[in-house]
């Protein structure tokens, strides 16, 4: 489905370069299966050197960079976008995943709340194993300061029942982020389907088009 979005924008005239994070998933295609080193930081890092390299090419606008996050994704797209606004004309972003930063706390409360460099190596955070990194990496961001520094312009989809992700979350982050758009996907869950996309799309369109 994210293949539909990049044609789609193509078609609308978008040079659409789209990847995914070192470690950002089981299925991922930039590291393998391993989750250990993987952090919204080190997500952060992968953002920065991919805009780094785009700009740096003579084909791209860098005075029309727009950054579209899906959930992690996003929350590392939020990230960005407040260090650097310089840089990103437009953000987008697909039910992001801001719940993660109250996720952590939990896992870190049930582990006893122990010194960090007391914590495991390897752990169990909702069904996955991943590096203490990641843990300690999202506590040491308030995320409620960095979607109040975020000035550009920025849509956010989100979907009434998800239940990953839940949708008061971004209703709270469109209200901090000074120029947010929230756009409502009646009965929409944590995936991008078609009850989805018939909300998503032509929202994302307009708003980059603007």
């Amino acid at each position: 489905m994210y293949n539909d979005y990049i044609q789609l924008l193509a078609k609308q005239g978008f040079l659409v370069y789209g990847f995914d994070y070192y470690g950002g998933s089981r299925n991922s295609k930039s590291g393998g299966q391993d989750m250990l080193q993987m952090s919204v930081k080190t997500e952060l890092t992968d953002l920065t050197n991919v805009v780094d390299k785009l700009i740096s090419e003579n084909f791209v606008d860098d005075s029309h960079l727009n950054i579209i996050g899906v959930s992690q994704g996003g929350v590392v797209a939020s990230l960005y976008a407040t260090d650097n606004p310089e840089k990103v004309h437009k953000l987008a972003l697909i039910f992001p995943a801001y719940v993660l930063f109250d996720d952590v706390k939990e896992t870190y409360q049930s582990l006893g709340s122990p010194a960090f460099e007391q914590l495991p190596d390897s752990l169990i955070h909702h069904n996955a194993s991943l590096g203490k990194l990641y843990l300690t990496d999202a506590l040491d961001i308030n995320i409620k300061d960095v979607q109040s520094k975020i000035t550009v312009p920025t849509l956010i989809v989100h979907g009434t029942n998800d239940t990953t992700a839940p949708y008061q979350y971004s209703v709270d982050a469109s209200q901090r982020i000074p120029n947010a758009k929230l756009v409502t996907v009646e009965g929409g869950r944590h995936r991008i389907d078609d009850n989805f996309s018939k909300i998503a799309i032509p929202a994302t369109q307009n708003f980059l088009a603007e």
